[in-house]
């Protein structure tokens, strides 16, 4: 590539122009900035996850995405996440979920798709348990690695060499419990537990494993 097909902006390129600088001085000066960006270009390159064509794809969950595409769409680039013995009967809640999108359509994602999860019929039963779990799943996916290591130094901090017997349970349930509180604003010192929660905090709920606490 030719140092003067080098996007450096008008402005560099206008005072490099009016400068009294020798015509070889400023071929020098725009080989090196070609040079500078081409290397910063590749270093940018190396840092970005080998995964970027999936996490262009999660565009297809977006509401009014679905509402333009076809299942097969869909099933083409989210193949590999989808268990083959389950494509059929996702497949008919796709197409049943293009006949709830009204009520159900979201802007934010994320929020679209508890929607989705929280859909029953009359009997009191999910709608569309297999296509939320996958794209619920596929929301999920870490998009850089500051993402993982947010979470890893939290097991950290929570998992300490005199807590190093922790079942992963209850350091999956401390770790959403964290999360929880930081997704919602909120602070443990502001959180007020409701008195459902409170009652579940007796012998029997808690070691009879009989009980699950739901939100209030």
């Amino acid at each position: 590539m030719h140092v003067r097909a080098c996007q450096l902006g008008s402005v560099f390129r206008d005072a490099l122009e009016k400068s009294s600088l020798s015509g070889e001085r400023k071929t020098t000066i725009l080989e090196r900035c070609c040079a500078f960006m081409i290397a910063c270009v590749k270093s940018t390159l190396k840092r970005l996850p080998s995964n970027m064509k999936l996490l262009g794809d999660l565009n297809l969950l977006h509401c009014y995405n679905i509402r333009k595409f076809s299942f097969d769409v869909i099933f083409k680039d989210f193949a590999k996440f989808i268990p083959p013995l389950s494509t059929s009967a996702m497949e008919s809640e796709y197409c049943f979920l293009h006949c709830r999108l009204d009520e159900l359509c979201h802007e934010n994602v994320t929020v679209f798709w508890k929607n989705v999860l929280d859909a029953k019929n009359s009997a009191g039963a999910r709608m569309f348990p297999l296509l939320s779990q996958i794209a619920i799943s596929l929301l999920t996916l870490p998009v850089s690695n500051a993402a993982i290591e947010r979470v890893l130094s939290q097991v950290t901090l929570t998992k300490t060499g005199l807590r190093d017997r922790m079942s992963i349970e209850t350091l999956e349930n401390i770790l959403h419990v964290k999360f929880g509180l930081t997704r919602g604003g909120k602070c443990c010192k502001d959180f007020t537990p409701s008195d459902i929660f409170l009652d579940r905090f007796n012998t029997t709920a808690m070691y009879t494993g009989g009980a699950v606490c739901t939100p209030n």
